[in-house]
């Protein structure tokens, strides 16, 4: 038995990089499969063992209700906080309030606006200033990729996507499938691609016209309702990638 996970977005063991972490966790592998246990407590450690779902998931979608609602948070400054208030969302299934939705009030947003301002106009990174930015927001682009790529990861959104938004199955998979495929795209050296310069002859010897890609600094991405992850999360990562410092804010329009 053989496992290998593609760090780096290349899921072939002998063409990828690995990035070191991979070998790893294939030794540990190996030591568990060798184990003279039980079947079922093998089948346990194996499942731990292969599970990112259980790395960052917080809520079952299948088993939201009132007496069990999810609650979002707000992140900034690097941290998940709460706010003073909450907005309650109704299950338009049996009308019960089965989210409950940070409520940002005026008084509670200067710490985003002092982190947008932080930022210059060049960017945190842009073709001329910290162009390593763009390798590691690649490699870390492959490693969203790989995660997502996962059975029961991909379940997990298309659920997600069904309990805020009226579609049908087929609807919200292909919404996170477009997801899924915007990180393929913009593995490893794609962001420099992606937000490469250009340049044009002039119309003199010795003239050239030259354009480069910059970011803005500081933006701003209000999203639509009927696509909750796909429209937020190109947007967002699109800004990331071109050295932008977002602030977003999620669609409330169906409470």
């Amino acid at each position: 038995f053989f496992f290998f996970q593609a760090e780096d977005g290349i899921r072939d063991a002998q063409e990828s990089r690995g990035l070191g972490d991979v070998y790893k966790r294939q030794s540990l592998l190996n030591k568990i499969l060798k184990t003279k246990s039980k079947n079922l407590i093998l089948i346990s450690q194996r499942t731990a063992f292969f599970s990112h779902l259980s790395k960052f998931a917080t809520v079952d979608p299948n088993s939201l209700s009132e007496k069990n609602p999810g609650k979002c948070q707000n992140f900034v400054s690097g941290q998940w906080k709460d706010t003073k208030k909450f907005v309650d969302i109704v299950d338009p299934l049996n009308g019960e309030k089965f989210l409950k939705v940070t409520d940002t009030q005026e008084n509670e947003i200067q710490e985003y606006i002092d982190n947008l301002r932080k930022v210059p106009k060049t960017g945190l990174h842009n073709p001329l200033k910290n162009p390593e930015r763009y390798t590691m927001l690649g490699e870390m682009m492959s490693r969203v990729a790989t995660v997502t790529a996962d059975p029961e990861v991909f379940e997990f959104f298309t659920k997600l996507i069904q309990r805020v938004m009226p579609k049908s199955y087929p609807q919200a998979r292909g919404e996170f499938q477009v997801t899924h495929k915007f990180f393929w795209n913009v593995c490893q050296d794609q962001p420099r691609f992606m937000l490469r310069s250009f340049n044009v002859a002039g119309d003199h010897p010795g003239q050239q016209s030259t354009g480069y890609r910059f970011p803005y600094g500081p933006v701003a991405i209000i999203t639509p309702f009927n696509f909750p992850i796909e429209i937020s999360a190109l947007q967002l990562v699109g800004c990331l990638l071109a050295g932008n410092r977002p602030v977003i804010k999620l669609s409330l329009i169906h409470i």
